[in-house]
């Protein structure tokens, strides 16, 4: 009998052993927690609320329905935020999932006042296809899925430009005494709803901002004003991608890959099986009017300043419809997946949240 159970430390093995359990497809992936699961649902989840599902003492599922600061209808507000569920391939066929929902929706019953935010990537079929079910019947023991952005998360590698050294858009990395201007620009640029909420006083002393530094952070200034942040954020200490095996096509081919595509256009490096994905994140994106040059400016900067090595890439999180997926557009040695974003309620309606805008989401935090 499959039991659902808050979080306990005592189960953090049977986490990280279900979280091992490798993805298959032309690269077969394991997203894996090492040295402590608990540790990246604090990042995810300002505060996280984890379940477990639990047969004879295996740990077969985890969710969490936790909860992090974002804005909305200009106020900052907790908002909850669905994230990190993982079923065992042998329960996967069963009734676990519907179980879960119920769950949630059991759990979470102030969704009809503040919505959930949850992302789904586009090669999680069942959980798309129980979405587009759904829409199709009442009930009051599913919540309801409406679909507010199309996302991409690409994984690239920035080739510095000398063209963008120019003298009128300085770029350089944040100190303490930044702090208050940088505070200043989210009030001034992070309108949107479902607009991440940083607290940048925090870093280096929250378990939301861990591993993170201010000097992890570029500043981009025309003159004194500050113009556009972005964040950078090495997070192989928390959550790791480990390549378990190619498929026969890719195997053949990736010593070729390397050789020519990583080596002389810049294309992200696919390592030997058994090691991991090697990325820098991307997050805290805040620039004004969403300008794609000066997210070139800071792209460039941190290629440069930062030195990564040729076997590390960027990855980085853009809703469609954002003026920065222009950047993009343009990066033609890239790795893309898509994904979309929804806000669960327990209603067929839902009111129209970011008409005419996009929504900002952080890939280190999905």
């Amino acid at each position: 009998m499959i039991k659902i159970l808050p979080y306990h430390e005592a189960y953090e093995a049977g986490i990280k052993a279900l979280f091992a359990i490798p993805v298959s497809g032309d690269l077969v992936l394991s997203l894996e927690r090492e040295d402590n699961y608990f540790k990246g649902a604090l990042i995810q989840t300002e505060v996280p609320k984890v379940f477990l599902c639990v047969d004879n003492e295996q740990v077969v599922g985890v969710f969490n329905v936790g909860e992090r600061r974002s804005i909305v209808d200009g106020l900052v507000v907790y908002v909850p935020y669905f994230c990190d569920l993982r079923i065992h391939p042998n329960y996967q066929k069963g009734t676990i999932l519907l179980r879960i929902i119920k769950f949630v929706n059991e759990v979470c019953t102030d969704l009809d006042n503040m919505p959930a935010l949850t992302i789904v990537f586009s090669d999680n079929y069942r959980m798309i296809d129980m979405i587009n079910r759904r829409s199709k019947f009442d009930g009051s023991s599913i919540p309801f899925y409406h679909e507010i952005a199309t996302l991409n998360t690409y994984i690239f590698r920035w080739k510095k430009t000398k063209e963008l050294n120019n003298a009128v858009i300085k770029v350089r990395q944040a100190t303490k005494e930044d702090i208050h201007q940088m505070m200043q620009l989210q009030s001034q640029v992070g309108k949107n709803d479902f607009h991440p909420f940083y607290d940048f006083g925090n870093i280096g002393e929250d378990p939301y901002y861990e591993g993170l530094k201010l000097s992890d952070y570029y500043l981009a200034f025309k003159e004194d004003t500050l113009y556009g942040i972005c964040g950078t954020w090495d997070m192989s200490d928390i959550k790791q991608t480990v390549v378990k095996s190619y498929s026969s096509r890719l195997k053949y081919i990736r010593p070729f890959y390397n050789f020519l595509l990583a080596r002389f256009f810049y294309f992200p490096y696919l390592p030997p099986s058994g090691s991991r994905l090697k990325t820098i994140q991307l997050h805290s994106i805040l620039i004004r009017d969403r300008e794609p040059q000066i997210f070139r400016h800071l792209l460039n900067s941190i290629a440069t300043i930062s030195c990564l090595p040729k076997d590390t890439s960027l990855l980085c999180t853009i809703d469609q419809r954002d003026r920065l997926s222009k950047v993009f557009s343009t990066v033609h040695n890239k790795i893309t997946k898509e994904g979309k974003a929804y806000l669960v309620n327990r209603k067929k309606e839902i009111r129209p949240y970011l008409e005419g805008g996009y929504l900002c989401i952080d890939a280190a935090r999905i």
